[in-house]
């Protein structure tokens, strides 16, 4: 019965970790293409452009959120 349990927290485990890797994967993917485009922005219209800054604003929001949401977790 031992080894049927311990098989079971096994399988359980293994699929915990490819899901929080699918999701890691998702979460980094939106993140990198939300900045790209983003700077993509900011260099079209100029580093010191006053709408430069909206957009700076938008980089700083994703980079709290991802911090506070996925890096922080205690």
């Amino acid at each position: 019965m031992d080894d049927e349990e311990e098989k079971l927290f096994l399988e359980s485990l293994a699929r915990r970790i490819w899901k929080a890797r699918n999701e890691g994967v998702t979460i980094g993917a939106g993140f990198m293409l939300g900045v790209g485009f983003l700077t993509y922005l900011i260099l079209d219209v100029g580093l010191l452009d006053p709408v430069a800054a909206f957009l700076y604003a938008g980089i700083g929001a994703m980079l709290y959120t991802l911090w506070s949401k996925v890096l922080r977790k205690p």
